[in-house]
């Protein structure tokens, strides 16, 4: 009887721990924690401490940022870099404003309407925006790499870290505003650098077709969609885009950069440390790291081979489709992307006799990389 009196009083004892702890944890510490607002400004304040002050490069102080865009096609697999990007000092990332858009837009009015709606995002307003967070919040790599999602919706609740108030305010107390956008072309992206009130840097990537096609290939987001699968269309806009770069690397050769996914995955420290200082953002690499990549020598095929390389852990992507293509699949795309191959300096695979060997030393990339002077 003693026994059970005492189990049942220890069992009490438990239940209002249980019971204090929820009330404190739902109830009392939301109400003592600031704001995601305050808080991220909090935050960036003491991360930006050693770059002074940058009350003029903020909406929130009615400055101006420093805003840049990363342009490529789908699957051609600049996620590390993207991950480098975003998580750089004082950066706001715009992930794939347009996830709402399965296909590339083509058609003027959706593509103007989409246009629209990224200029509003690099002024912080997400008021056209619906769809995008819709979907975005639904998609993991969505919320692990748009703006400060990640680290804000593990403190906050769902409906106060999706919330446009907080998206806005969060967003415009950061200096350095980026975005990467797959699904728009360039003949109506360009037209952002006519924009004299937004002053965009935009980078090019390019990626071999078949490297690309690679990538789409088994995956849930292509599967289905004749867009993705058939290397035709992603060949066409190649082409239509090589056209474009070069008007736009004649006419604004500070503010327009080109470079092929094949660079940027060999040495990626160096060439993220590039393209940062190109956008005009701070840069934080591991020097250790940097001295390391340094240290290679020899072609691009062979350098990608090094154990040294691995410091990227996509390094090898950009050439596994030699490894992992069957000959009828490497055909296919070749017959379909001649002439866009041929734009961007990649060369042809025709050993096919001796298809594993002479994979083992082809270099598909031509140097120097086309329009990069």
């Amino acid at each position: 009887m003693v026994q059970l009196q005492r189990s049942t009083k220890f069992t009490g004892i438990c239940f209002l721990i249980y019971i204090t702890y929820g009330i404190f944890v739902f109830f009392i510490l939301p109400m003592l924690m600031p704001d995601p607002v305050t808080m991220q400004r909090n935050q960036l304040n003491l991360q930006m401490q050693k770059f002074g002050n940058l009350s003029n490069y903020t909406l929130a102080t009615e400055g101006t940022p420093v805003r840049s865009l990363f342009v490529t096609f789908k699957g051609s697999g600049a996620i590390e870099f993207l991950d480098n990007l975003s998580s750089q000092p004082g950066c706001y990332h715009h992930f794939a404003p347009l996830i709402g858009n399965k296909r590339r837009i083509d058609k003027e009015e959706v593509a103007l309407k989409a246009l629209n709606e990224l200029v509003a995002l690099f002024n912080c307003d997400y008021s056209q925006s619906g769809r995008m967070l819709d979907v975005g919040s639904r998609a993991r790599i969505f919320r692990y790499f748009y703006g400060h999602q990640r680290s804000i919706c593990m403190t906050y609740s769902r409906d106060i870290c999706w919330n446009r108030d907080t998206l806005t305010g969060v967003c415009k107390v950061y200096p350095f505003i980026n975005m990467s956008v797959y699904n728009l072309g360039l003949k109506y992206l360009a037209m952002l650098l006519k924009r004299e009130d937004l002053n965009i840097r935009i980078v090019f990537l390019v990626r071999d077709p078949r490297g690309t096609m690679y990538s789409r290939y088994n995956q849930v987001w292509c599967t289905g969609d004749p867009n993705c699968e058939d290397p035709r269309f992603l060949c066409k806009d190649m082409v239509d885009e090589y056209k474009i770069a070069e008007e736009l690397r004649q006419k604004y050769p500070t503010r327009f950069r080109i470079i092929r996914f094949e660079e940027l995955t060999t040495r990626p420290l160096q060439n993220s440390m590039d393209l940062f200082k190109f956008y005009g953002l701070p840069i934080h690499i591991d020097a250790e790291e940097l001295e390391k990549e340094k240290k290679q020598t020899g072609s691009l095929r062979a350098m990608v081979a090094t154990e040294d390389a691995s410091l990227n852990n996509n390094v090898n992507l950009p050439f596994q489709w030699l490894d992992d293509l069957n000959p009828d699949q490497i055909k296919l795309v070749q017959n379909a992307c001649s002439e866009a191959m041929r734009l961007w300096g990649y060369r042809q695979f025709e050993s096919w006799r001796n298809s594993t060997q002479a994979a083992a030393s082809f270099n598909p990339v031509v140097q120097p990389a086309p329009l990069s002077v």
